[in-house]
């Protein structure tokens, strides 16, 4: 598990479903079921989205209300109970983990991993005893106390995450996948099918009046403006670097490396198939859970990889968006450093595209602005693939008398009916910013929305309406 998963865990035999029980706390707070397909990830003021994973005995709740906002959990707790049955929550925090057993507002008992280190929203008073046959006895589970207590004292760091075993071991395996892994993996696309003998289903809810994909703004009537008030949200800078100093940190890098890596395999297959290292973490008291997903989570994220695929002739295709571009002839992709839509390389330059949702209208303006220190040096509006688009260079004040040397930054901003495209750089000397310029015209010529078709799960920048007010990269 990354990141921060939080769960709840409704045993089914709850008098009221656990979807209808949901369907009432989102009507108290505002939201309405909206039939679409979630193409963002949750803006946390305008859009509440769970998932349902079910069968036979459990119902387990991912609900971005309690994974981005704490001060939900309690509530939605004391909610649910009306279910009339006792409520399983389960919580992993970087590979800290623990749970608790409600009863309406009475926690009947606990467990978290590592106390002293836990977060304080954790440290609250109630029991902390974590017996595991009160636990079992409560749910009537089939699993037994000794190996789950065998499996909660495990150190040791070549198998699977201990919490994802643990839930696995009582039977709520989904109960181990944090909600934003969940979100990745189902947008742009219907959320249905059974993993791991669990049922999943979705509900997307929107605040009264809100509509997605509803932008009224226009970029080719969007005017730039230059801060002066200080400092403001910029991509980070990049600069030249000799390459002769990077040749020789590639070669040392690459030694370290062969001397290293047969060490490295060595030691991993010893502690992967040593009988005696669960035991010997265990006395070291060594707290170092492993890294990687449980068979659940495997077979849920499966298909999950780059954000865009590269075909023949230096073709990028960003299936979760829909949409392709060709890159110059000398670029370089780079799909694996890429946390947008596309990301390549134009000699030491790098050119990143972020993808941004189409009512972010306050994010978008704020692309229009320049940051202090910079003078407007260029604006055109153009077209790409039949869409209009905005190119839009500033340049570092101080560096203007310079023929040759300087600071500039470009981005070319593509608006299509479903979102927008960012295009960004920044340049050193007047003479590769021209370069970049002319092969971008290019890059823009070949833009063109795909088939609808959702190929891959892209690591999309999360531009929502609520993150319009401090942007993000």
């Amino acid at each position: 598990m990354a990141g921060v998963s939080r769960a709840i865990c409704i045993p089914n035999s709850a008098a009221t479903p656990a979807r209808e029980l949901m369907d009432e706390w989102l009507a108290a707070r505002g939201f309405e079921p909206h039939d679409g397909k979630p193409a963002w990830p949750c803006d946390d003021e305008l859009e509440r989205c769970y998932f349902l994973f079910t069968n036979e005995w459990w119902s387990i709740l991912l609900y971005s209300g309690i994974d981005g906002r704490l001060e939900e959990d309690n509530r939605l707790l004391m909610h649910l109970a009306r279910g009339g049955e006792p409520l399983l929550y389960v919580w992993d925090l970087a590979g800290m983990w623990g749970y608790r057993i409600h009863d309406g507002r009475e926690v009947l008992d606990a467990y978290v991993a590592n106390y002293n280190g836990a977060p304080e929203w954790v440290k609250e008073d109630h029991p902390c005893h974590g017996d595991l046959k009160y636990l079992c006895e409560t749910f009537a589970l089939p699993a037994r106390p000794r190996t789950l207590d065998q499996i909660r004292k495990s150190r040791v760091i070549a198998r699977h995450d201990v919490a994802a075993r643990f839930c696995d071991e009582l039977g709520v395996a989904p109960a181990a996948v944090a909600y934003g892994d969940a979100e990745w993996r189902f947008l742009n696309e219907a959320a249905d099918g059974t993993f791991g003998g669990f049922r999943v289903e979705r509900g997307y809810y929107v605040k009264r009046g809100f509509r997605p994909h509803a932008s009224s703004l226009r970029i080719d009537q969007v005017p730039t403006r230059v801060d002066k008030a200080g400092a403001a949200w910029w991509p980070g800078m990049s600069f030249e670097i000799d390459e002769n100093y990077l040749r020789a940190m590639r070669r040392l890098i690459a030694l370290v490396a062969a001397v290293l890596t047969p060490i490295a395999w060595v030691l991993r297959t010893l502690f992967r198939t040593a009988a005696w290292v669960d035991a010997l973490y265990r006395r070291m008291g060594w707290d170092q859970p492993s890294r990687h997903r449980g068979a659940f989570e495997r077979e849920l994220l499966a298909g999950a990889h780059a954000s865009f695929d590269v075909g023949d002739g230096g073709a990028l295709r960003n299936g979760l968006r829909g949409v392709e571009i060709t890159m110059p002839a000398d670029a370089k992709p780079l799909p694996h450093e890429c946390r947008g839509a596309f990301l390549f390389s134009l000699g030491k330059v790098r050119i990143e595209c972020d993808a941004i949702r189409p009512e972010a209208d306050g994010h978008v303006r704020a692309l229009f602005r320049a940051p202090a220190g910079f003078s407007i040096a260029g604006d055109e509006s153009t077209v790409a693939g039949g869409f209009p688009v905005r190119a839009l260079v500033w340049q570092r004040d101080e560096d203007e008398k310079e023929s040759a040397a300087g600071t500039f930054v470009a981005r070319w901003i593509v608006q299509t009916p479903e979102a927008f495209y960012d295009f960004h750089c920044v340049t050193d000397s007047r003479e590769l910013q021209e370069k970049v310029r002319t092969a971008m015209r290019d890059v823009l010529a070949s833009f063109r929305r795909t088939s609808a078709t959702r190929a891959v799960t892209g690591a999309t920048a999360d531009t929502s309406g609520a993150a319009a007010a401090a942007p993000t990269a």
